[in-house]
C-alpha cells in the first residue's frame, strides 16, 4: 500500500494546526512565471507566508520487515520586514513547526511514526538551512525543514 499521499496530508494537516502558518502548498508548485509563483503564498493582505512540501528522498531496508524512511522537505518563506523584527517572528514559526514533529502522532491505524529510523535519537525534524533570500523580488526569510517519517511496509 502506498501511504505518500496520506503522510503529506497528515503533516499538512498538522501545519495548518499553527497559528499564523500561511499558505499550505502540498506539493512543490512551480511556474513559468514569477509573478503567478509568488502569488500562491500570499495570504489576504498580500504578503508573502507560506511553504511547501516535498520529498526530498526515500530509503529502505529490511529489518524483519521492511521499512521506508522519506525524508520531506518544507520549505518556508517570510516577506523580509525590518522594521516589523520579522525574524523574531519567522524564527518563532520554525520553532513550532518542529515543535509540531517533535512527539506528534500519526492517524490512527497509520503505519508510518514522525521519526529518523536510522537514528532514533534524532528529532524527526531538522533544520539545515535559515536564510535570506530572494523570493521573486521580494526578499524573504526561508527555511528548509527536513521531516523523517519511517513507515512500515509489507
Amino acid at each position: 500500500m502506498n501511504n505518500y499521499l496520506a503522510i503529506v496530508a497528515d503533516i499538512a494537516a498538522k501545519l495548518a494546526a499553527i497559528d499564523g502558518i500561511g499558505i499550505i502548498q502540498d506539493r512543490p508548485r512551480l511556474t513559468a512565471s514569477w509573478a503567478a509563483y509568488i502569488a500562491r503564498f500570499k495570504n489576504n493582505a498580500g504578503r508573502i507566508l507560506g511553504g511547501e512540501i516535498s520529498r526530498g528522498r526515500v530509503t529502505e531496508h529490511r529489518r524483519g520487515a521492511f521499512f521506508r524512511h522519506h525524508t520531506f522537505v518544507l520549505r518556508w518563506y517570510l516577506g523580509f520586514q525590518d522594521e516589523a523584527a520579522t525574524d523574531a517572528v519567522f524564527q518563532q514559526l520554525v520553532e513550532e513547526i518542529c515543535a509540531a514533529f517533535r512527539l506528534a502522532e500519526p492517524p490512527a491505524g497509520a503505519s508510518w511514526l514522525y521519526q529518523d529510523g536510522d537514528n532514533q535519537d534524532n528529532s524527526p525534524a531538522q533544520v539545515p538551512v535559515i536564510d535570506e533570500r530572494m523570493f521573486g523580488g521580494v526578499l524573504c526569510h526561508h527555511a528548509e525543514i527536513h521531516l523523517s517519517v519511517t513507515e512500515r511496509i509489507v
